[in-house]
C-alpha cells in the first residue's frame, strides 16, 4: 500500500477509462462511450460502500484486502474484451425500446465493465483508510497517476488499438499488488492468466449499422488499417461499387467517382479523389457548388474540407487554397496526394484555427457539411459540435474579405431540424455582426436530399443571385432564397422549408422559434449540440 502502489492503481483506473470510451464509441457510437464514465463513478461508489460495511463487520481485516482486491481488479481487466465481445456482437442500442433481451446484453456489459472499477476502488478506499496517517501523500499518488493515466491513454493509443490495450493494461495492476508476500500462489497464477489473456483477447465487434461496416460488405475492397490515434482509429476502404456522389444533380450524365473512402471510428469522414481522376470535379454537380459557381473565389479556406473533392472543385477556378484538417492520418494522406503549390494542407482543430488565424482576408470559407441522409436520432443527437456556433461563424466572418463569403451544407432530415438551425445560426451571427436585415445577405439551393446556404456580411449583389439562379436551374436544384418565380425540381407535399426560411430571415424569427415543434435555436458555445 506504497504511494507508488496507489499511483500504479490509479493510472490503471484512468486509463481504463479512456480506453474503453474510445473502445466503445468504435464498437457502438459515442451514446455507450458516455456510459463509461457513469460505471467508472458506480465501481467507485460500489467499492467504497462494500468497504463500509466490511469495516463494521470486521474492523481489522481491511489491512488484508487492498492486495487481493487489486489482483481480482487485473484479472477482471484482463478477462473483460472476452464476454465483452459476444455481448457487443449481440447488442443493438436502437431496440432498447422493443426488444427486452437487449437490456440484459447491456446489463451485462455493464457488470463486466463494472467489475475492474469496483475492485480497484475496494482496494484504493481500504489503503486510504489503513494509511490515515498518511492519507496527505496517499492521495497526492492517486492525484499523480491519475494525471498520469490521462497522458498514458493518449500515449498508447497513438500506437496501438484500445482493445489491444485492455489486457495490457491488467499488468499496471499486477505491479500494484507486489510484492504481495501473502498471496504469491495467487498472484502467479492470475498472472499467467493476464498473459494468456493479452495474447488471444479478441477483437470487438463493429456495428453493422457504422457506414464501415456496410462498405466492408462490397465486392472487391481493398482495406488500409486501421490506424491508431486517440482521434478515433482510421480505416480507408476502396471498391469499384463504393461511389461519391452526394445528392448529385438528376440531369448529371457524366462518370461518378469511386474513391477511396476515409472513415474514422467507423463513420465515413472523407474521400480522397485524384484531381485527375475524370470525375474529380463531381462535387460542383450537387449544390455544394453552388458557393464556388456564384462567386468564383480565388481565396479559399476549407475548414475540416472532408478529403479533396472540394479542394478539386477550387483548383479548377484557379483558387488559392488553405485546408484545415485536425486527424494527423487524414492530414497525412491529403499531403501525399495533393502536389500543388496552390493548395495549403494545415494540421490544426478548425475552431482553434478560426480563434488565431494569421491568413489574409478571404473570399471564401466552406463549413464542414452536417447531418446524414434521413437526419440522426435518439442517442446520436448528443454530439457537441463547436465548429457550428454562433461564435465559430462571427470567427469565420472576421476573416472574410469585404465580399467574402461562408458557406454551410446540411442534409434535409423530417421533420426538418438541421436546415432550420443552420439557417438560425448564420442569421444570429449576421445579426450580432451589426446585420439589421439579414434576407439580402443569405441564399440557399436545395437538392433531392441537401441544403446549401450562402452567407455574406455584405448584400449579395444581384449578379450573384442570377448566378444563382441559373446554377440552380442547370442543375435543376431549387433556389430557396432569396424568394423567386424559378421552377422547382424537389420538395414534397407540405413542404415547410420555403416558409420556415421566411421566419428566420425576417424581423420576428422568435416566434418561429418559439412555436416550432422542435427546439432549433442557434446553437452558442455553452450549449453547442448542433444535432
Amino acid at each position: 500500500m506504497s504511494a507508488v502502489s496507489i499511483a500504479l492503481a490509479s493510472v490503471l483506473l484512468l486509463t481504463l477509462q479512456i480506453v474503453l470510451m474510445q473502445a466503445l464509441g468504435y464498437a457502438q457510437g459515442h451514446h455507450l462511450a458516455y456510459a463509461v464514465i457513469s460505471i467508472a463513478l458506480l465501481g467507485f461508489g460500489a467499492g467504497g460502500a462494500v468497504l463500509t460495511l466490511w469495516r463494521k463487520q470486521k474492523p481489522g481485516a481491511l489491512a488484508g484486502i487492498y492486495v487481493p482486491g487489486m489482483l481480482l481488479c487485473a484479472l477482471s481487466t484482463a478477462l473483460l474484451p472476452f464476454p465483452a465481445s459476444p455481448l457487443l456482437a449481440g447488442l443493438e442500442v436502437d431496440l432498447l425500446h422493443t426488444d427486452r433481451a437487449q437490456w440484459f446484453l447491456l446489463a451485462g456489459l455493464g457488470a463486466v465493465m463494472f467489475l475492474p472499477f469496483f475492485f480497484g476502488a475496494m482496494a484504493i478506499s481500504a489503503a486510504f483508510t489503513v494509511r490515515a496517517e498518511s492519507i496527505g501523500v496517499l492521495y497526492a499518488a492517486n492525484l499523480a497517476g491519475s494525471a498520469i493515466g490521462a497522458a498514458a491513454a493518449l500515449a498508447m493509443l497513438r500506437i496501438a488499438l484500445p482493445e489491444q490495450i485492455i489486457s495490457m493494461l491488467a499488468f499496471v495492476a499486477l505491479a500494484a499488488a507486489l510484492p504481495a508476500d501473502k498471496h504469491r500462489r495467487l498472484l502467479a497464477f492470475i498472472t499467467l492468466i493476464v498473459v494468456l489473456a493479452a495474447l488471444f483477447a479478441p477483437t470487438l465487434p463493429r456495428s453493422p449499422y457504422k457506414p464501415l461496416s456496410q462498405a466492408l460488405l462490397l465486392p472487391h475492397i481493398e482495406r488500409t488499417g486501421p490506424l491508431p490515434h486517440p482521434l478515433g482509429r482510421v480505416d480507408v476502404v476502396s471498391s469499384p461499387a463504393l461511389r461519391y456522389a452526394p445528392d448529385l444533380s438528376l440531369q448529371y450524365t457524366g462518370p461518378v467517382p469511386a474513391p477511396p473512402h476515409v472513415y474514422i471510428d467507423g463513420e465515413t469522414s472523407a474521400q480522397l479523389i485524384p484531381q485527375a481522376d475524370p470525375a474529380a470535379l463531381i462535387i460542383g454537380q450537387t449544390p455544394r457548388g453552388m458557393p464556388f459557381a456564384v462567386s468564383k473565389p480565388q481565396t479559399v479556406l476549407l475548414l475540416q474540407p472532408g478529403g479533396t473533392p472540394y479542394i478539386n472543385l477550387a483548383l479548377s477556378y484557379d483558387a488559392t487554397i488553405t485546408a484545415v484538417e485536425p486527424h494527423p492520418h487524414i492530414f497525412k494522406m491529403l499531403s501525399e496526394i495533393i502536389h500543388t503549390p496552390e493548395v495549403t494542407v494545415l494540421r490544426s482543430d478548425a475552431r482553434l484555427f478560426l480563434s488565431r488565424s494569421t491568413l489574409p482576408p478571404q473570399q471564401l470559407i466552406v463549413f464542414p457539411e452536417r447531418g446524414m441522409f434521413g437526419g440522426p436520432t435518439g442517442l446520436q443527437t448528443l454530439g457537441e459540435d463547436n465548429l457550428l456556433t454562433v461564435e465559430a461563424v462571427r470567427k469565420a466572418i472576421a476573416l472574410l474579405a469585404p465580399q467574402g463569403k461562408l458557406a454551410f451544407t446540411v442534409w434535409l432530415d423530417a421533420p426538418l431540424r438541421h436546415a432550420p438551425r443552420i439557417v438560425d445560426i448564420a442569421a444570429a451571427a449576421l445579426r450580432e455582426e451589426g446585420v439589421s436585415n439579414v434576407t439580402k445577405h443569405v441564399a440557399a439551393v436545395r437538392g433531392w436530399g441537401s441544403m446549401s446556404l450562402l452567407v455574406s456580411p455584405a448584400p449579395l449583389p444581384e449578379n450573384d443571385i442570377a448566378a444563382i439562379a441559373h446554377f440552380a436551374d442547370q442543375k435543376g436544384f431549387d433556389m430557396l432564397w432569396p424568394p423567386n418565380d424559378t421552377e422547382r425540381f424537389h420538395g414534397y407535399a407540405d413542404d415547410e422549408l420555403d416558409s420556415i426560411l421566411a421566419e428566420l430571415l425576417g424581423n420576428n424569427p422568435e416566434r418561429f422559434l418559439t412555436e416550432y415543434r422542435f427546439d432549433v435555436r442557434a446553437t452558442v458555445d455553452d450549449r453547442p449540440f448542433f444535432n
